[in-house]
């Protein structure tokens, strides 16, 4: 992947978690906070280039950036399987 490609993609895994707002921070309500999870993105993205499977790659970097095991919190779970869907979509198109 080019830097180019890659940072493309780092842009819309960090739209995609900031719409769905997995940890309810309140910044897909909030003007300035577009950027909350970019760091996140960056990681899910690093492990995605190292052949990480997506919803390993988003569960590991939530466990590593918040707490373990917090995607897998029962209230979570219809949130974590649309950033999924939604995530996976993107995924395939970048890859095209």
């Amino acid at each position: 992947m080019t830097p180019s490609h890659e940072s493309q993609l780092v842009l819309r895994v960090s739209q995609q978690l900031h719409q769905h707002d997995l940890m309810n921070t309140s910044c897909n309500v909030n003007e300035g906070m577009e950027d909350e999870y970019l760091n996140q993105a960056k990681d899910i993205v690093r492990h995605l280039g190292e052949g990480v499977p997506l919803r390993d790659a988003l569960l590991r970097t939530f466990d590593d950036w918040f707490w373990e095991g917090c995607l897998l919190e029962d209230h979570r779970q219809a949130c974590l399987e649309a950033v999924l869907a939604s995530l996976s979509a993107v995924v395939k198109e970048e890859a095209n």
